[in-house]
């Protein structure tokens, strides 16, 4: 039927991911492979960022607006945030104090856009609200699909 392939050859960066679309390819198959692409891009778009403005400074003011504490894996929620501190820390993310501090960190209007997103999305992962669907949560529901299927 088709086949869907990714490839990225950028410096360090090198990817290869192929799938081979049949008219019996279960639909989710499709999807995950979409969502590890993503997942891929995702991950490689901070790396290639933090080589044009300090990431690891926009991750700290994410972390402290959402009252995170850095791990060893990154910023973390401590507890749960009901909708009370969610509303606080939305709000705290569209404001003209997050706007002056990142104008510090970054010189240009663009950049500032760019680094201004960057926070936001951070802010909403830390919340526990990612944007995009992530791959291992289609492995874990194949994966709970092939038991139901034995």
């Amino acid at each position: 039927m088709g086949k869907i392939e990714f490839f990225a050859d950028a410096g360090a960066f090198r990817a290869i991911k192929k799938l081979q679309v049949e008219d019996t390819t279960d639909p989710i198959e499709v999807a995950r492979f979409l969502a590890s692409v993503q997942d891929t891009m995702q991950r490689k778009t901070r790396d290639y960022l933090a080589k044009a403005m300090p990431v690891d400074a926009l991750d700290k003011i994410a972390g402290e607006m959402c009252g995170a504490e850095l791990g060893k894996h990154g910023w973390k929620l401590v507890g749960k945030a009901g909708e009370e501190k969610i509303c606080e820390v939305l709000a705290k993310s569209r404001s003209s104090a997050l706007t002056r501090q990142v104008n510090e960190l970054v010189p240009t209007k663009k950049a500032q856009d760019i680094a201004k997103a960057y926070v936001q999305q951070q802010v909403l992962d830390i919340l526990g609200f990612p944007l995009v669907i992530d791959a291992k949560i289609f492995e874990k529901y194949a994966a709970e699909k092939a038991e139901l299927a034995v």
